[in-house]
């Protein structure tokens, strides 16, 4: 019995003994996983540390400002992306639209960029194709609103109202497609020809009346229309129902029902003749009375006229202007107690009446128009349209140009430094030099003569004026008819103020030829800081905006692409190639782009901190459950390593046991 049982008992101490055995090479096994657990999971953080993400990078002199980077940030006008679009498009071209999107555009566009027009599609090149194009936006538009593709808001401030109770949205055909657009990219910075463009879309707007009487458009409007006849005080120029918005100018209609007419057609030399001319042609049909002499008919261009066309003043019989400039050189030079300031804050009336208050040998403002209207003064009407032409140069200009100066309703307000006041001055003293047709400072005329060069036929000598007249910086006198390009005036004293302000950097110099001079609009890169008149009332940019869009898709097409809300698809999209950037490029042109050159810098490609966080937290908390995986697995393996070394040493004991009992039985057989 007893070696029956000491073998029991040794059988199951190895059996106990080969079953630690077998949980310690489990545990190690176990450790092992946990050790390639955790390389793996390592490898997966050191890999998430070099993780990016696509981001829009609206970053301003004023701070820094980053936005995950998103279909809708890039597609929806903002600050953020200086209300300027880029589109997303795959690799055929076609642009990638969402399905409000689609929804608005699939009853105006096929997806080939085909304009459903009259139950027909047209494309480029067809004979109704820009005429499809701007009915086809209006409709573009009011469908983003009603699929909720842009907001009420939004598509109104672009609406615009004919006068004829026709509504439309105001369409920029060219926006996008080789224009130069005017959008917000560098605050209100502006090149030459964006900043005429906005004067345009002011004096457009508020002529059609957009913008309310007495709002601050309207009121910068006013002052950015050059009125030659303000013998009506109250009335503007909108009023009257003579601003031709196509050519941007107020004109009479001529005898013949014509809005403008030839030279020869109205010409009646008679001294004081007063006209204004627009490349060449009248802007108004001069009206005489039953003696012969002119009246002064009504007639006015923009600011945006005088800087981009060729406009001229032509007077029959020189004038002395001698007291109207002189009351104006009086105020830039505080002379006569006279105040500068009313120059730019107080109306033409205003100014002009207390100037001359000051002066006991000149008749009064309302005179001098009475005169103008009735003709018994020759010089009276050309004298009102200097007059009037120097009021609107120093409002249009201080308005747009000063800095720190704003258009409040009906007045100006800002804080100009006195070297900004310095160099807007200097820039009106020099054009009123230039105004000046008397004779000059030792004895040097202030005017060019060319009578000797052509004959003296009335007709002639005031054709030759006009056409010599944009050669010079002054007055041109030919025969009795004495001619002056508004035009150059109005660039040179751009030049003179910009030069001013620039510490006289640009090597711009303006002198009595034309030819000789280098006015600063002759350099389209130059940029402009515009006092945008109301910086709230996006409508500009918003219409322009969404025409870069309509442009582009009827030049690209389009398809459905619901996934494009999705960011993490379209992060993906741009960075393996499946999706592109179309975004303008110096042209003026969209370019399919990848995203690291698209969109001027905006879209820009960094470490993405969140996705890192994450990764981080995760393998932290791999790491701290394998450590205790293997924290416990330690400590199995030490009961193990303690219990295995209890049975090896019981195992010993029972085997030496069984060894004596098997000796002890073997004797007692043999004896």
């Amino acid at each position: 019995m007893g070696l029956a049982a000491t073998q029991a008992r040794f059988l199951a101490i190895t059996s106990r003994k080969a079953n630690c055995e077998f949980r310690s090479m489990e545990l190690a096994q176990q450790k092992l996983s946990l050790s390639r657990e955790l390389e793996s999971a390592t490898q997966d953080y050191e890999y998430a540390q070099q993780a990016t993400r696509l981001i829009w990078d609206a970053s301003t002199q004023d701070g820094d400002f980053r936005y995950a980077l998103t279909a809708d940030i890039m597609m929806s006008p903002s600050e953020l992306n200086g209300y300027i679009p880029s589109l997303l498009s795959r690799q055929d071209g076609k642009i990638a639209l969402n399905k409000n999107y689609v929804n608005a555009v699939s009853s105006v566009l096929t997806d080939d960029g085909g304009i459903i027009y009259n139950g027909s599609v047209v494309y480029k090149g067809d004979a109704n194709y820009d005429t499809a194009k701007a009915s086809a936006f209006t409709d573009f538009i009011e469908n983003l609103k009603n699929n909720r593709a842009i907001s009420s808001a939004s598509a109104k401030k672009m609406l615009q109202d004919d006068g004829n109770g026709n509504k439309f949205y105001t369409y920029y055909v060219d926006a996008g497609v080789g224009g130069e657009l005017k959008g917000k990219e560098v605050g209100n910075v502006m090149s030459i020809n964006s900043m005429l463009n906005y004067v345009d879309y002011i004096v457009n707007n508020a002529a059609s009346g957009y913008f309310e009487t007495g709002s601050k458009e309207w009121e910068l409007a006013k002052d950015l229309v050059f009125d030659f006849d303000r013998h009506d005080r109250i009335q503007s120029v909108w009023e009257a129902e003579l601003y031709d918005k196509e050519r941007g100018d107020l004109r009479v209609d001529s005898n013949d029902g014509s809005l403008s007419c030839s030279l020869s057609e109205s010409w009646n030399q008679k001294d004081g003749t007063t006209c204004l001319l627009y490349n060449g042609s009248y802007c108004n049909d001069a009206t005489f009375d039953n003696e012969g002499v002119a009246k002064y008919s009504s007639h006015a261009v923009t600011l945006s006229d005088l800087l981009n066309e060729d406009v001229s003043l032509l007077v029959t019989g020189q004038q002395n202007y001698t007291m109207v400039l002189q009351v104006i050189t009086d105020a830039l030079t505080n002379g006569k107690n006279l105040n500068a300031n009313s120059l730019i804050t107080k109306n033409v009336d205003e100014w002009y009446n207390e100037f001359i208050n000051d002066k006991n040998d000149v008749d009064d403002y309302y005179k001098l128009v009475e005169h103008a209207k009735d003709g018994s003064d020759p010089a009276a009407a050309s004298t009102l349209a200097i007059l009037n032409y120097v009021d609107k140069l120093v409002k249009s200009m201080y308005r747009l140009l000063m800095p720190d100066s704003k258009v409040y309703q009906n007045s100006i307000k800002g804080n100009p430094t006195a070297e900004n006041m310095n160099a807007f001055y200097n820039a009106l003293l020099n054009t009123v030099e230039r105004l000046r047709n008397n004779e000059g400072y030792a004895e040097e005329k202030n005017y060019r003569d060319i009578s000797m060069f052509f004959s003296q036929n009335t007709l002639t000598q005031a054709e030759n004026a006009i056409a010599a007249a944009e050669n010079y910086n002054c007055w041109v006198k030919s025969g009795n008819e004495w001619a002056i390009s508004l035009s150059n005036l109005t660039e040179g004293f751009l030049t003179d103020f910009v030069n001013a302000m620039d510490s006289f950097q640009d090597n711009c110099l303006i002198v009595q030829s034309a030819n000789a001079s280098r006015y600063i609009t002759d350099n389209p890169y130059i940029m402009y800081d515009v006092n945008v008149v109301n910086e709230e009332d996006s409508g500009l940019w918003e219409s322009e905006f969404y025409s870069v869009i309509f442009n582009n898709l009827c030049a690209n097409g389009y398809y459905e692409n619901q996934q494009i809300d999705d960011k993490s698809y379209l992060d993906n999209a741009l960075k393996n190639g499946q999706l592109f950037v179309l975004s303008k490029d110096k042209d003026n042109y969209y370019y399919q782009m990848r995203y690291v050159q698209s969109a001027d810098g905006h879209i820009m490609e960094e470490a993405d901190s969140a996705s890192i966080a994450v990764a981080e937290r995760e393998y932290v908390y791999k790491k701290n459950k394998i450590n205790f995986k293997e924290q416990q697995i330690d400590i199995e393996n030490k009961r193990i390593d303690a219990e295995l070394s209890a049975l090896t040493t019981e195992f010993e004991t029972v085997k030496s046991m069984i060894a004596k009992n098997v000796d002890k039985t073997f004797k007692l057989f043999q004896s």
